[in-house]
C-alpha cells in the first residue's frame, strides 16, 4: 500500500487529499531551486544564457519522464549523476583549501544573529518530506517485502541517509570557504557561476559547476515525478508516475519551475532561498 493509501485509510479519504496536495505545493516550491540550478550549473560548464539551459533541462526532463519505464530509467540517470555529485563535491572541498579546523568547530550548532531564514531554508530543503512520502512507491514498484527490510537498510537506507548528509557538509564547508577568502557577496547569477574562479581558476569552477547542475537536475527528475505520482494517486487517479494524471501533474510541476525562473531572474540565490 502506498502512502497516500495508507492515509486515506487510516486518516479518512479528506486528510489523505490534504496530503496529496500539500506534498505537490512542496514539489512546486522545490521545482524552482531545481530549476534554477540546473541552467546555472551547465551556463558555468559550456557557457551561454543560464535561462536558456534551464529551458534545455526541463525539456530533456519532460522527455524521459515520457518513457514507460519511468521508474527503472529514471533510478539508472540518478545513480550516474549522484556518483558525479560526490565526486564534484568531494574535489570542490580539495580546492578550496578550507580550514578544516574551524570546519570541525562548526559542528556545533550556533545561530547567528539574521540567519533564521536560511536555518529554516537549509532545513527545508534537506528534510525532504515528498522524498519520504514517496519512498514507498518505489518500494511497491520495486516488490519489496518485510523479508527484504534488513538488507534494504543496510545497504540503500542507511548510506541514502549519510550519503546526502556528507554532501550537504562539503557543500557549506566550501560556500564558507570560498565567499570568506573571495569576500563577494553572490546574488546574481554572474556572481555565482564566478565565484570559484579566483582560487581555483576554471578548474575549480568547472568542478563546482559539475556538482551544482548534478545535483538540480536529478531533484528535478524526481521532484516533478513524486509530486505527480503522489497528487493522482491522492486523486484516486492512479500511484504510478506512467499514469495520465499523474504525467499532467508532473509537467505542471516542471512548468511552475520554469516560469518562475524565467519571470525572476536577478537573484538566483534569493530564489532559492524563498522556496
Amino acid at each position: 500500500m502506498s502512502t497516500q493509501g495508507a492515509i486515506k485509510k487510516h486518516r479518512g479519504r479528506p486528510v489523505g487529499y490534504l496530503a496529496g496536495f500539500g506534498v505537490f505545493f512542496i514539489t512546486l516550491m522545490f521545482s524552482v531551486g531545481n530549476a534554477v540550478g540546473s541552467g546555472l550549473g551547465l551556463s558555468m560548464i559550456v557557457g551561454g544564457s543560464p535561462v536558456v539551459w534551464t529551458v534545455m533541462c526541463t525539456i530533456a526532463v519532460g522527455f524521459v519522464l515520457a518513457f514507460k519505464n519511468v521508474y527503472g530509467i529514471i533510478e539508472r540517470i540518478l545513480l550516474g549523476i549522484v556518483a558525479l555529485m560526490g565526486i564534484a563535491f568531494i574535489a570542490s572541498a580539495v580546492l578550496a583549501q578550507p580550514d578544516w579546523y574551524q570546519a570541525l568547530e562548526g559542528m556545533a550548532p550556533t545561530l547567528p544573529a539574521g540567519s533564521e531564514i536560511l536555518v529554516v531554508a537549509l532545513v527545508g530543503t534537506n528534510f525532504s518530506i515528498n522524498a519520504a512520502f514517496y519512498n514507498s512507491y518505489g518500494i511497491r514498484e520495486h516488490r519489496r517485502t518485510r523479508a527484504d527490510y534488513r538488507d534494504i537498510t543496510l545497504v540503500d537506507t542507511i548510506p541514502g541517509i549519510v550519503a546526502p548528509g556528507i554532501m550537504t557538509i562539503l557543500v557549506i564547508i566550501v560556500a564558507a570557504s570560498v565567499l570568506g577568502k573571495t569576500g563577494q557577496e553572490a546574488t546574481t547569477i554572474n556572481a555565482l557561476a564566478s565565484v570559484f574562479a579566483p582560487l581555483a581558476g576554471s578548474v575549480g569552477s568547472t568542478v563546482f559547476a559539475l556538482g551544482l547542475s548534478g545535483a538540480a537536475f536529478s531533484s528535478m527528475i524526481a521532484n516533478a515525478t513524486a509530486g505527480g505520482t503522489m497528487l493522482s494517486d491522492a486523486l484516486g487517479r492512479g500511484g504510478t508516475g506512467g499514469s495520465v494524471t499523474g504525467r499532467v501533474v508532473t509537467g505542471v510541476i516542471l512548468a511552475f519551475g520554469l516560469v518562475v525562473t524565467l519571470a525572476f531572474q536577478g537573484s538566483p540565490v534569493g530564489l532559492i532561498v524563498i522556496a
